[in-house]
């Protein structure tokens, strides 16, 4: 079985879960509630949901892998593939790639409603393009970072209480760091906000990759 059918069927398996599709709905709905509640002249609907919503994606990200690692773990759901050629690297990366995707579609939906909204209230904002290219990095970065994480916590951890504190603990701080970064990062170099981008979704993508790469040896030695 090849790493695409992986995330085809781990892809079915998230949107045909209610509790899934009721989260990744609620997330858009959420932040656009949010940002119209919050009714600061001095942040506009797209940067409350680009900030918000980032922070959420990226913890919801992390939560959903680890712990549905911990529980198919618990109860040896993954010895149904050890019988299979299937390298169990893919497995997570299958699982790691599914979430990523489901809450990027969430937040895309989410700056969506964020730049029709900045449109209705704050018509005089800058260049939304490049506010929604900015909150999708700054998601994309943060569910890669914490996604990782999750399934790092998901392969080293058999309690759910643990992998859930240890996550909490850890994830947040990620997800924190990443922010901090995106904020400071113009006034430590003299980069465009687009070269800005780039630069942390590629820092995150080779974070991630090495962070799932220590996830895939941990499960390879693991015993099911």
């Amino acid at each position: 079985m090849s790493l695409c059918l992986l995330l085809a069927d781990e892809l079915r398996h998230l949107f045909r879960s209610r509790l899934v599709v009721i989260v990744l709905l609620s997330l858009p709905a959420v932040l656009a509630a949010g940002s119209l509640v919050q009714g600061s002249d001095e942040m506009s609907p797209l940067i409350f949901a680009a900030f918000m919503g980032s922070s959420l994606a990226g913890l919801v990200c992390g939560a959903m892998v680890s712990t549905s690692l911990i529980g198919e773990l618990q109860q040896g759901a993954p010895v149904l593939f050890a019988i299979r050629p299937i390298p169990r690297a893919y497995l997570l990366l299958a699982r790691f790639l599914a979430t990523v995707l489901a809450l990027l579609s969430a937040m895309a939906l989410a700056m969506a409603l964020g730049a029709a909204l900045s449109a209705w209230l704050h018509p005089e904002a800058g260049d939304m393009l490049a506010m929604v290219r900015s909150g999708l990095a700054l998601s994309l970065a943060c569910a890669l970072l914490q996604g990782s994480f999750g399934v790092l916590v998901g392969v080293t951890t058999s309690s759910m209480l643990g992998g859930v504190l240890l996550f909490l603990f850890v994830g947040m701080q990620l997800g924190n760091g990443t922010m901090l970064l995106y904020q400071e990062l113009p006034h430590w170099t003299a980069w465009s906000p687009a070269l800005r981008d780039g630069a942390l979704v590629g820092g995150a993508i080779l974070l991630s990759a090495l962070l799932l790469a220590i996830s895939a040896r941990v499960f390879a030695r693991r015993p099911l």
